[in-house]
């Protein structure tokens, strides 16, 4: 017989969780029981700790920074309007710091949460930001 867990999740989090939970198929008591068993296989290992692999840890980190992300745009647009101007730190859901010097609010950042996976995004990006990528290669036409 399963035993209950009760959690209390902000809203933003638990929205994500929805997201992730449908776009998955699943439901959200097995999207969070299926988390929280990779959670424990991959950090209780009988082995010894061995050096991470870049690649498990890379991906874990972009996971994290798409949740927050996600967590940082389902946040209701008043909440959002009143960092105008500003950089924010999202972390678990939550807005954690701000400033308008990206470079301070970094640093800080970093100082406080060391390496955690910590969302830092300008506060008016509503939706995710554009990249363009030049190429050195010349293209040239038909003559």
């Amino acid at each position: 017989m399963p035993t209950t867990l009760e959690l209390s999740l902000n809203s933003a989090l638990y929205a994500a969780l929805e997201r992730e939970a449908r776009q998955r198929n699943q439901s959200i008591e097995e999207l969070v029981e299926a988390a929280v068993t990779n959670l424990l296989t991959t950090s209780t290992s009988s082995e010894p700790p061995s050096q991470p692999s870049s690649t498990k840890t890379g991906a874990a980190r972009r996971a994290k920074i798409h949740v927050e992300a996600e967590a940082w745009r389902s946040m209701p647009e008043a909440e959002r309007s009143q960092y105008h101007g500003q950089f924010v730190a999202v972390h678990q859901g939550q807005v954690i710091d701000h400033d308008p010097d990206r470079l301070k609010l970094y640093r800080r950042v970093r100082r406080q949460w060391a390496d955690t996976p910590v969302l830092m995004t300008p506060a008016d990006a509503s939706h995710p930001r554009e990249f363009r990528m030049f190429s050195p290669r010349l293209d040239r036409a038909s003559s």
